[in-house]
């Protein structure tokens, strides 16, 4: 892919940012080779010019991946990593780092931040959707601990696969969507609200929590 040689020559397919490549040095355009090589030799053969993928070049190739479980989906962002996207022959720039987040960089009151600085931004924050993720896990812990006292459960993961599935479900009346702040407390030591309900009432949520978070 790179035909890089001991003096510096450098051969790259045209839609790459050539200014880039230039800067970056032999172990940095071997692991683009190895990691190319990888997915043509894959069970499942890909050309990376044609494939969504995200590689982290700083890494150590033994711990890269060529290609992630999901196409299209961006490995981990972290400060200083520099992720190359061979579809688009560039680097992920450091706003682009900060959108995967969930942060839209064009809201941030920024300076004469760089690129890298952005970057460093973005690997030093935490998506939105696991944030999310978290606090619905941690209100909800409450609401479970009560059920499973009630019911005198031993195998929680099991309990959990077996009621809590989300498939078919019906919003309580009860909830009805939301959540007031005089009954919450309530709600949650009363116990009566069975864990799905409750967690499904927080999951109605999400959306509006994380635009509200994001604006």
């Amino acid at each position: 892919m790179t035909k890089w040689g001991p003096y510096g020559q450098r051969q790259v397919p045209p839609n790459y940012w050539v200014e880039y490549i230039n800067c970056q040095s032999q172990r940095s355009l071997d692991m683009i080779d190895i990691l190319h090589a990888s997915a043509a030799r894959d069970a499942e053969s890909h050309d990376t010019n044609f494939s969504s993928f995200f590689w982290n070049i700083s890494q150590n190739v033994s711990k890269e991946k060529h290609r992630s479980a999901v196409a299209g989906i961006a490995s981990c962002v972290t400060p200083g990593g520099e992720i190359w996207i061979p579809k688009e022959g560039r680097p992920l720039l450091g706003c682009e780092k900060l959108l995967l987040q969930g942060i839209p960089y064009f809201r941030l009151a920024l300076g004469n931040e760089t690129e890298v600085q952005l970057g460093d931004l973005a690997g030093n924050a935490m998506s939105l959707p696991v944030v999310c993720a978290t606090m619905l896990a941690a209100i909800s812990s409450r609401q479970l601990r009560n059920e499973i006292k009630a019911n005198h459960v031993d195998d929680i993961p099991k309990y959990l696969r077996e009621h809590c599935v989300l498939e078919g479900y019906q919003k309580s009346s009860r909830w009805g969507g939301e959540i007031q702040g005089s009954n919450y407390e309530g709600d949650m030591n009363n116990g009566s609200e069975d864990s799905l309900t409750f967690l499904a009432s927080l999951a109605a949520l999400a959306d509006e929590a994380i635009q509200a978070s994001v604006w």
